[in-house]
C-alpha cells in the first residue's frame, strides 16, 4: 500500500506542473499592437503572441496584412496563415473573409520570420491563431472594388526587410 501511495505521490509531482503549464500558455494574453508598429519592426515580434488590427487582403493565392490608416514609415509586407486549429467562433468568421477581398480585422497570431513566405516571398508571415473580429468586410472577386474604410493615397509598404529598424 505503501508502494502505491509514494508512486501515485510521483506520478502527481510530474503531472501537475505539466498540466499546469498547458493551461499557462493557453491563457497567454496577446500583446495588443498597431499594425503600423508591427510592419515597421516586424523582428522584434517574432514567437510572440500580439494581436494586430488590420487590413487583410485575400485572393485565390495572395494574403497579406495592410495598414488599417496611413502608417508613417512605408513598413514590411506581411503573408497571412490561417492555421488550421482555429476555435469555432474563429472557423465561423473565418467564413466569412473566405474567397477574394478585403477586411477590417481583428487577429491574434504569432509572426514568424525571416524566411520566403506566401506567392510572393514575403520576409514575414503572420500566423493567425485566433479571429477575434472582423469590422468590415467586402468580397470582390475580381479584385476591382475599394470600399471606403480602406485607406487611400498611403505610403506603399516594402517588399523586403530593408525598412526594419
Amino acid at each position: 500500500m505503501r508502494i502505491l501511495t509514494v508512486i501515485a505521490a510521483s506520478f502527481l509531482t510530474v503531472l501537475l506542473p505539466v498540466q499546469a503549464q498547458v493551461r499557462t500558455e493557453s491563457q497567454a494574453q496577446p500583446l495588443e499592437m498597431s499594425y503600423c508598429d508591427l510592419s515597421s519592426n516586424p523582428a522584434a515580434f517574432v514567437g510572440k503572441l500580439v494581436r494586430v488590427r488590420a487590413i487583410y487582403r485575400f485572393f485565390f493565392e495572395s494574403r497579406g496584412l495592410y495598414q488599417p490608416v496611413c502608417c508613417p514609415h512605408p513598413g514590411t509586407k506581411i503573408w497571412v496563415d490561417i492555421s488550421l486549429d482555429l476555435d469555432k467562433h474563429s472557423q465561423t468568421l473565418f467564413h466569412k473573409i473566405d474567397g477574394a477581398g478585403v477586411a477590417m480585422v481583428v487577429f491574434d497570431g504569432r509572426l514568424e520570420g525571416k524566411g520566403s513566405y506566401g506567392t510572393f516571398a514575403e520576409p514575414y508571415q503572420f500566423v493567425v491563431e485566433k479571429i477575434v473580429a472582423i469590422e468590415h468586410s467586402y468580397n470582390d472577386a475580381r479584385g476591382k472594388g475599394q470600399p471606403s474604410w480602406v485607406p487611400r493615397n498611403c505610403a506603399p509598404v516594402s517588399t523586403n526587410a530593408t525598412s526594419e529598424k
